[in-house]
């Protein structure tokens, strides 16, 4: 297997499937290009501990399957942040740690077709007891099929958005995308809803077109098209288009 040791994103980030796509994507933590108004998430990620401190073991792939696990001591799951200088403090009311973060996937090819699917969960505990704060759970599920060049798939995944109330969030993908020599299209869509407290739901859908090219080994051009619509009932809502072109490394 394969152990890791230290600011990595967890086992079940790392081992889940969401749809394909070769542009920024339409469902990710860490690159969107608006401003969200309502509560709605940008993506169905198991990703609460983001990049902290953590233990992860990954085992080896026997017949397709694999399994991995991590360990996260501390971190503030709410912002994803953690303390620059010493170490956060413990028994912190409403402070999410001890996150256990579980994968597995089964990747195989048949006759060519490729097959991928992956099942995560992810899960904290509240340091001490605060008003409306409840232990941090999430998790999803994603298939991807490919053939020919052509790739589809999607995902879904709930999060609890570790409150007592009735405020959970679901969210959902699908995408296709096509890639022959340097050449690569896609496009995909991602819809989430937060429930309200006091009833009602934010709203978000992401459409994206994506192009690619490959310049030469480990450089590849990307653009990308996205339509961003909000439909809230705790604010305003908002609804535009991004156009973005970004270079990506890889060695």
């Amino acid at each position: 297997g394969k152990v890791i040791v230290g600011a990595e994103n967890s086992a079940s980030y790392l081992m889940g499937y969401i749809a394909p796509g070769v542009g920024l994507g339409v469902n990710s933590p860490n690159f969107f290009l608006f401003s969200p108004q309502g509560s709605a998430h940008t993506a169905n990620a198991t990703n609460a501990v983001s990049d902290a401190n953590k233990l992860t073991f990954f085992s080896p792939r026997f017949s397709g399957f694999q399994l991995g696990v991590s360990y996260t001591p501390n971190i503030d799951a709410r912002g994803g942040d953690r303390q620059t200088f010493g170490l956060n403090t413990d028994n912190d009311a409403g402070d999410q740690s001890d996150f256990i973060s579980l994968g597995a996937n089964f990747v195989e090819s048949f006759n060519g077709v490729d097959i991928a699917v992956s099942a995560v969960y992810e899960r904290g505990d509240v340091e001490a007891a605060a008003t409306g704060v409840d232990d941090d759970e999430t998790w999803q599920m994603g298939l991807n099929i490919g053939f020919s060049g052509f790739k589809v798939g999607g995902s879904y995944g709930e999060d609890n958005n570790a409150t007592t109330g009735n405020t959970d969030t679901t969210g959902w993908d699908a995408g296709a995308s096509y890639s022959t020599g340097p050449w690569g299209i896609s496009v995909g869509w991602f819809h989430s809803e937060t429930e309200l407290s006091g009833g009602g739901d934010d709203e978000m859908d992401l459409a994206e077109a994506g192009v690619s090219y490959a310049l030469g080994p480990g450089i590849t051009i990307v653009g990308s098209l996205q339509y961003f619509d909000e439909d809230n009932d705790s604010t305003n809502d908002s609804d535009g288009f991004a156009a973005a072109i970004m270079s990506k490394l890889s060695f």
